[in-house]
């Protein structure tokens, strides 16, 4: 007992054992077994048994650590662990995966959601409580798209069908403070207003022309329609063009919290235009880069991808009225641009792309500063192939998980421990 004392009283002066608790990604508290500098369910008479020499055992999984280093596994929160498998610092110190388990230093993705028969899933938002979608199915009135909600906790095979007639779904914009969606369809050159309750068969629908790319800002809402860059109220009055009317733009987007700009992109004449909300005729040059598809913003940060679907740039440049030094994120990212999610908090940057190496739908990540075009790989769900069919579709988040959607043989939602 005496022995034990006199290690212990060491091993603290040395610094080899931790008093204070493991804390993991989002400020989650780790299990007790991590909070004291050794593994609990090694042998006590173990875990201070003398090496040859009389020093104490370091530097093992669940030992401490030798100073900062450890001869297996990597030193987190001075106990050695296995990033690999350790479900409480998978790939990384302090990134734990909440319900799920660690496996390859990833997270494994949980599935909230399948819907048969069901491809091409579009935009993906969430509130408290659940998670919304919609379901393009190639489009048509012969194949129409559908608007889903499934709690975030899962509903097996049965989600919520909030509306089902919906000609060719592009876009949809939550509202969370009035409980309500919003839904391009382009097919039917209208925008549809839906409670996140259900609409049964009669949303509000608002006429506007081919509409594509929609998002939000306060009282007001941004789409592409017929090919400009427009704003507009939720009940479509007070319509103003804020492009030059030859813009030909693809996809747009209203900063959060940025009351100032709104961003569009135009893929033929490589560049992304800045409006002045509210001015009509606005829009003048933010940044020349290759072909430039999908566009999303936080409060401080431009984000975007360029190039062809089969080998993605994303960039990222502060907001404002140019952008003089993009900053390259990633590059050769094989993307979707019509359906593929993409997001940021305002630290970091998450999209969906396809991992040919493991053959399925990947979650990449970068911090918005860069990551030295070496993003970090949080998951990966496999499919059959895209050759059967497969569809990489939306990405949200909220401050625990992640929430992206993919169609192979039927519609999927998937979560995973951001």
């Amino acid at each position: 007992m005496e022995r034990r004392r006199i290690v212990l009283i060491k091993l603290f002066a040395a610094g080899l054992l931790s008093c204070g608790g493991e804390v993991t990604a989002g400020g989650r508290d780790a299990s007790s077994t991590q909070d004291s500098g050794y593994d609990t369910s090694v042998p006590f008479d173990v875990l201070d048994a003398p090496s040859p020499d009389g020093a104490p055992t370091c530097g093992a999984i669940g030992f401490a650590c030798c100073g900062t280093s450890c001869s297996t596994g990597v030193c987190c929160n001075a106990v050695c662990r296995d990033t690999a498998l350790d479900t409480n610092n998978c790939g990384a110190c302090g990134h734990g995966c909440l319900t799920s388990t660690c496996d390859k230093s990833m997270c494994i993705a949980t599935q909230l959601a399948y819907v048969a028969g069901e491809t091409d899933p579009e935009a993906v938002r969430n509130d408290s409580s659940k998670v919304y979608w919609i379901s393009t199915n190639g489009g048509g009135v012969s194949l129409p798209g559908s608007l889903y909600g499934c709690a975030k906790t899962g509903c097996g095979n049965s989600p919520t069908k909030l509306y089902g007639s919906i000609n060719y779904a592009r876009s949809l914009v939550l509202d969370t403070s009035l409980n309500m969606t919003y839904v391009a369809d382009s097919g039917s050159k209208t925008f549809l207003l839906c409670p996140t309750a259900g609409c049964g068969s009669a949303p509000i629908v608002v006429s506007k022309g081919p509409i594509r790319g929609l998002d939000q800002h306060g009282l007001n809402l941004f789409g592409v329609v017929n090919d400009e860059p427009h704003q507009f109220k939720t009940d479509g009055t007070n319509d103003i063009d804020l492009g030059n009317g030859a813009e030909v733009a693809y996809d747009i987007v209203a900063p959060p919290g940025n009351a100032s700009y709104v961003y569009w992109t135009i893929p033929p004449a490589d560049k992304i235009r800045v409006g002045v909300t509210g001015i009509p005729n606005s829009g003048n040059d933010f940044v020349i880069t290759p072909t430039p598809a999908r566009v999303i913003a936080d409060s401080s940060n431009l984000i975007w991808h360029s190039g062809s679907p089969g080998g993605s740039t994303i960039f990222s440049c502060t907001l404002g009225a140019v952008c003089t030094a993009p900053i390259v994120l990633a590059e050769n990212q094989i993307l979707d641009w019509v359906f593929g999610g993409f997001i940021s908090d305002g630290t970091t940057v998450y999209w969906t792309a396809y991992d040919s190496f493991n053959s399925g739908v990947a979650i990449r990540s970068c911090a918005v500063t860069g990551c030295n075009k070496t993003p970090k790989t949080l998951a990966v769900v496999h499919t059959a192939s895209l050759a059967l069919g497969m569809q990489m579709g939306g990405l949200t988040l909220d401050q625990d998980y992640l929430y992206f959607a993919f169609s192979d043989g039927g519609t999927y939602v998937y979560r995973v421990a951001r």
